[in-house]
């Protein structure tokens, strides 16, 4: 792209830029803005389920270990990641 292309190109950009925010109405103050949210407790279902899923996941990582070759690396990382995951839901 040459050099007037390029400013030409940026200058019709601007010129597009202000036609969309002249017509942009302010927002409203008086709307409430939401901080913070508050933490829900999952409850024993959502640890039940988290368990399952954690040994589904380690099956397969033990399945891909028995595979050898690069698909054994990315078994060994799933278990390690796996084992991080349950660590997290029991602390």
């Amino acid at each position: 792209m040459t050099d007037e292309r390029a400013v030409d190109s940026a200058r019709r950009a601007a010129e597009a830029w202000d036609k969309v925010s002249d017509d942009w109405e302010p927002i409203d103050a008086d709307i409430p803005v939401v901080r913070s949210v508050a933490a829900k407790d999952p409850g024993r279902g959502h640890f039940y389920v988290s368990i399952v899923k954690s040994i589904l996941r380690i099956v397969a990582g033990i399945i891909m270990l028995s595979v050898g070759g690069p698909v054994a690396a990315a078994g060994g990382f799933l278990l390690a990641a796996e084992v991080l995951g349950i660590v997290e839901e029991l602390v």
